[in-house]
């Protein structure tokens, strides 16, 4: 019931909180009826796409203590794609949180979407680029464990991903820095499948800024 997800959703802010100052959440489910409620159980800065009371939502949310000002949100209409420009710390960065469909035709049409919206923009401002979220797709054979997964369905997405990050110079952080390991963010117990959908792609220049890069349970 609702209790249980008040419950459940101020527990998950007040982790995030403790444990970060900037998070990224995709399938929240938000609408814009919950966005104040949200608001405040979450006390801080946030900024919503909404989706449905039951699919899609992505959230980013700010904490207090960071020194942070944030100039320009701009989102889809789905509930899968939020930007925001930011400066933080004196430093001009945009962030962005994605939650990409997992139908072949929609995934192009998303990434495709993407490209153009950071095309529109003059990145050359911009220190550093963030983007991250859960990109519902996997195109290394190291990023995927069991079942019959067909890459050839996903290679325009690949290859639009890949045309992305080479045009902005952004680098797969965590794999970067684990080139061997085999680490997984999504599975399914019946047959067993892993994947790595979640992924976090960074400015190359910034990854000598990074210190730690890891993914829990």
């Amino acid at each position: 019931g609702l209790k249980t997800t008040k419950v459940k959703r101020e527990t998950i802010f007040n982790y995030l909180k403790e444990n970060g100052d900037i998070a990224l959440l995709q399938e929240t489910h938000s609408t814009p009826e919950t966005e104040e409620l949200w608001k405040n159980e979450c006390g801080c800065e946030s900024f919503f796409s909404h989706g449905t009371n039951n699919s899609c939502g992505v959230m980013i949310f700010l904490s207090n203590k960071l020194e942070i000002e944030v100039t320009e949100k701009i989102t889809d209409t789905e509930g899968r794609f939020i930007l925001l420009k930011c400066i933080i710390q004196g430093t001009k960065i945009l962030i962005y949180n994605v939650y990409a469909p997992n139908n072949e035709k929609d995934h192009v049409a998303f990434l495709l979407f993407l490209k153009e919206k950071l095309e529109f923009l003059d990145t050359t401002e911009y220190e550093y680029i963030i983007g991250a979220g859960d990109w519902n797709f996997t195109f290394e054979i190291i990023d995927r464990s069991g079942g019959n997964y067909k890459y050839e369905k996903w290679e325009k997405s690949a290859n639009i991903l890949d045309e992305i990050n080479q045009k902005f110079d952004l680098i797969d952080i965590w794999r970067v820095r684990n080139p061997e390991k085999r680490r997984f963010t999504w599975r399914r117990t019946k047959p067993v499948i892993q994947s790595r959908l979640d992924r976090l792609y960074i400015s190359d220049t910034m990854q000598y800024n990074i210190s730690k890069t890891d993914i829990i349970p």
